[in-house]
């Protein structure tokens, strides 16, 4: 512009629509913020241990399965070499041990004892 005079109030208000637009971009990030924050504390609070839950137990039943199923694989050499083609490979004798008949029937019979000195305790 030139007008004499002019530049410092067109300065000033050009500063002025720059603030108020800083301004009204806080506020939407705030607005924002204040939005998001109880759903990350429904997340945190629920979500997550619902997660822990779920996965905790399928972890444990995993490790079952690996104990009880022969996992190893000897896979060929060559091309076309994959598990699919590959040799089961048993675990060895006193890697897992077997549990006898016995084992079992004095187990059952301590489980017994043990649940009927509860009962009678609570009666």
């Amino acid at each position: 512009m030139n007008d004499p005079g002019l530049d410092e109030p067109i300065q000033e208000t050009s500063k002025d629509v720059e603030q108020d637009r800083k301004d009204e971009l806080d506020f939407h990030k705030e607005d924002e913020q204040a939005f998001l924050t109880p759903s990350r504390w429904w997340f945190a609070s629920t979500a997550f241990p619902l997660l822990a839950g779920t996965f905790g137990p399928m972890a444990s039943a995993f490790s079952v399965c690996a104990l009880s199923e022969n996992w190893r694989v000897i896979v060929p050499d060559g091309p076309g070499g994959n598990e699919a083609h590959g040799f089961n490979v048993k675990d060895p004798a006193w890697q897992v041990p077997r549990i006898q008949n016995e084992d079992l029937e004095i187990l059952y019979r301590a489980v017994e004892g043990y649940l009927r000195s509860r009962l009678v305790a609570e009666n």
